[in-house]
């Protein structure tokens, strides 16, 4: 998505409001607005703009599975959690029966 929003709007220069605050081996690390153009894609803007309705919709499905992921561990480290509480060489015995059957 920003990818999109930054190639349908041109970079601007950086660093002019700081220049005389930051010290000079600082300020001559900041990329010109010209290098920032040139990283960014060469497609149709009205195009990649018009691409963001569907890039949101992923964006947000990615953020619930995410979420998701998140809540599952949260699950499953609680289960591991109340294991270990209930019977501390519970997890050792179910590891060392896998290594035996190996």
């Amino acid at each position: 998505m920003d990818l999109a929003v930054a190639g349908a709007a041109a970079p601007g220069a950086l660093g002019e409001d700081v220049a005389f605050v930051l010290p000079l081996d600082v300020c001559l690390q900041v990329p010109r607005a010209g290098e920032l153009h040139e990283a960014l894609p060469h497609g149709d803007a009205g195009r990649e703009v018009g691409l963001l309705p569907a890039l949101r919709a992923l964006d947000e499905r990615l953020a619930r599975y995410e979420d998701g992921v998140v809540e599952a561990l949260e699950r499953a480290t609680g289960r591991l959690v109340e294991r270990l509480a209930d019977d501390p060489t519970a997890v050792l015995r179910s590891r060392n029966a896998v290594a035996d059957g190996m």
